[in-house]
């Protein structure tokens, strides 16, 4: 008699917890390429489109998102002021990046202190060396602080995506509401069309508003998406299906 032979292993599906877990770190990871691909953009800008800006660029980015915040963005549901938040976050992963790692020291002592005239050739390359790692250096540690202060007007941008998405949602409850005591027709496929849309509404604002190269206002990435966030609920919760 032939032995039965026992099943593959069926792999249980992590929970909401694990799912959560995985989803914040999946999260953190694309804020850490983000952040490598900020980086390398500028490095690259310095070397081949803006030479003779070098880290200015990057310092005339910082001093207008914060002009942004500091004028335009006074009050918010979560902090008060928001340019202090953005400030503290910026500050927070310089020095954790940076001040801790001994990197913003070594860039600091990285000066020439001999007249090039007085050094051997090797001198001479390692001092250019020096010269050229301190300038994209400094422009990477100023990248970082304008992808830190972005990240803070994402994050608080957060209430305002909430507001308008609840709207929606509330509008197309009652649109459905209105359709199915009226005895209207359903809408299978743009309901599936529209639910489509709810992640790219709020995704795409991050990676958009991250990685844009030069000098751009929060409202002209976070208002057209939160405005598409409402829209899609809108759409999704009045062509979800009558019955339940």
């Amino acid at each position: 008699m032939a032995e039965s032979r026992p099943g593959p292993a069926t792999i249980k599906p992590p929970g909401l917890g694990g799912r959560l877990l995985i989803g914040l770190l999946g999260f953190a990871f694309w804020l850490v390429l983000g952040l490598i691909g900020n980086i390398l953009f500028e490095w690259v800008c310095i070397g081949y489109f803006w030479p003779e800006e070098g880290p200015k660029r990057s310092r005339a980015m910082l001093a207008e998102e914060l002009r942004y915040l500091r004028e335009d963005f006074t009050e918010s549901l979560w902090v008060d002021p928001p340019v202090e938040f953005a400030v503290r976050l910026a500050g927070q992963l310089h020095g954790s990046l940076y001040q801790k790692t001994g990197i913003e020291a070594w860039v600091n002592r990285a000066e020439v202190k001999k007249p090039p005239a007085q050094e051997s050739f090797f001198q001479q390359q390692r001092s250019n060396f020096a010269r050229g790692a301190k300038r994209y250096l400094h422009a990477a540690m100023i990248a970082t602080q304008v992808y830190a202060v972005r990240v803070a007007v994402l994050i608080l941008a957060v209430p305002i995506f909430g507001l308008l998405g609840l709207v929606g949602l509330v509008d197309g409850m009652v649109q459905r509401d209105l359709r199915r005591w009226g005895g209207g027709r359903e809408h299978g496929q743009v309901y599936h069309l529209a639910k489509r849309g709810i992640g790219p509404s709020l995704a795409l604002p991050w990676i958009i508003y991250l990685a844009w190269p030069t000098t751009v206002h929060p409202n002209a990435v976070i208002v057209p998406f939160a405005v598409m966030f409402a829209v899609v609920l809108m759409v999704s919760s009045a062509t979800f299906k009558k019955y339940l």
